[in-house]
């Protein structure tokens, strides 16, 4: 205390929380209790609460600077800092999209599609959590990402085998047929196998997509999914055959 202030008129409940944390404070409670006492110098419980969560705080972004979302984790803590949000608010926020951005190895582009579908599927209860998370990367971003719509997550393959030898199996009919003459229901069973969705959800009336030069993006209700790449032929005829 002698080296950190210069007065004992700048010693204070908040100087002691900011110079020596509450976790050093905790070790030395006799000093503290001392202060108190002898001179009215109290650290108070919800002062100890905040500084707690904010050092828990500091230990998600130190844990987060060599990987590939340090630069957006620090840029959410910082919206985060200037929202009227309590500390532990804060560090509930930022953990949850730590974690979700570990999971999902999340790097200068957005997620890959389903990815937070799965996670959420893992971790129901980070959802409210992440969804300031996902609302700040679409605005500050540019990210094509939104919340699942409820009840419409992607659900992980049971059996991933299995459903590599069903899928490999299905490709092999549409090159015996050829992709112009293949049925509508094997395309949509590709489809359904390749994105980890029910084949009733592929087929359904209500289900839509919508096909671009580019992109082709399967649509059922609020919900978006981009098709991959090597799945586009697949989805475009299977489009072609439900618009007729």
């Amino acid at each position: 205390m002698d080296a950190a202030f210069e007065s004992a008129l700048d010693l204070t409940g908040s100087a002691l929380l900011r110079v020596f944390g509450t976790a050093a404070l905790r070790r030395h409670l006799l000093p503290v209790q001392f202060l108190a006492e002898q001179l009215d110098i109290h650290v108070h419980s919800e002062a100890k609460s905040d500084a707690s969560e904010i050092d828990r705080i500091n230990e998600t972004l130190i844990a987060a600077k060599h990987s590939s979302w340090n630069e957006l984790i620090h840029a959410y803590h910082q919206v985060l800092l200037d929202s009227p949000l309590a500390p532990r608010s804060i560090r509930m926020y930022l953990a949850t999209a730590a974690a979700f951005c570990a999971h999902a190895d999340v790097g200068m582009n957005a997620w890959s599609h389903g990815a937070l579908e799965r996670y959420l599927n893992d971790k129901p209860g980070a959802k409210n959590n992440l969804s300031r998370f996902v609302s700040f990367c679409k605005s500050s971003r540019g990210w094509d990402v939104q919340m699942p719509a409820k009840g419409a997550a992607v659900q992980p393959l049971p059996d991933p085998v299995r459903s590599a030898r069903t899928l490999r199996e299905l490709l092999q009919k549409v090159e015996a047929t050829g992709l112009q003459n293949a049925p509508r229901d094997v395309l949509g069973a590709i489809l359904s196998v390749s994105l980890g969705l029910p084949k009733s959800t592929v087929m359904s009336s209500t289900a839509d997509f919508q096909v671009t030069p580019d992109t082709v993006t399967f649509c059922r209700g609020s919900e978006k999914i981009l098709i991959p790449n090597e799945l586009e032929p697949y989805a475009r005829r299977f489009a072609e055959m439900t618009i007729k």
